[in-house]
C-alpha cells in the first residue's frame, strides 16, 4: 500500500504524530477502566472521561483509515467497554506481578535444570 504522506519529510512527521495521539487515547482508555482492580469505583466525571476518550480515539482511528474487524475494536469503541464500565464500575486486570513472578520461578527452574544436567553429565564422564 502506498501512501502520498509518506513521501515528504513534514508527512512522516505528521503520520507519526497521528498515530502518537491515537496511542495516548488507547492509553487513556485502558487506564480508566482498571480501577476496579485498585479498589476505585468510577466516579460520574471519570465516566465522562472515559466516554470522550472513547470518542476520540475511535475518531482518531478512523481517520488514519485503520481496520475495524477485530472483535477488540468493536467491544472498545462500539460502546460495549463503556456500557461494562458503567454497569460492573470498570474491568478488573491480572497484575502483572503473578505473572512476572511466574517467570523468575521458570527461569530459576531452568537454571537448576541446566547446572543439574551439566553436574550429571561432568559425573559420567568421570
Amino acid at each position: 500500500m502506498h501512501d502520498p504522506a509518506l513521501e515528504t519529510t513534514e508527512g512522516i512527521q505528521q503520520t507519526v504524530e497521528d498515530y502518537k495521539n491515537l496511542m495516548g487515547c488507547l492509553d487513556a482508555i485502558w487506564s480508566a477502566v482498571r480501577g476496579l482492580d485498585l479498589g476505585l469505583l468510577p466516579t460520574p466525571a471519570d465516566l465522562v472521561f472515559l466516554e470522550k476518550a472513547i470518542a476520540e480515539g475511535k475518531r482518531r482511528w478512523l481517520e488514519l483509515g485503520l481496520s475495524t474487524l477485530q472483535p477488540k475494536w468493536h467491544l472498545t469503541f462500539d460502546g460495549h467497554l463503556l456500557d461494562c464500565v458503567k454497569s460492573c464500575g470498570g474491568l478488573a486486570d491480572k497484575s502483572d506481578e503473578a505473572i512476572e513472578k511466574g517467570h523468575q520461578e521458570w527461569k530459576r527452574l531452568q537454571e537448576r535444570g541446566v547446572k543439574s544436567a551439566i553436574l550429571n553429565s561432568n559425573k559420567s564422564a568421570s
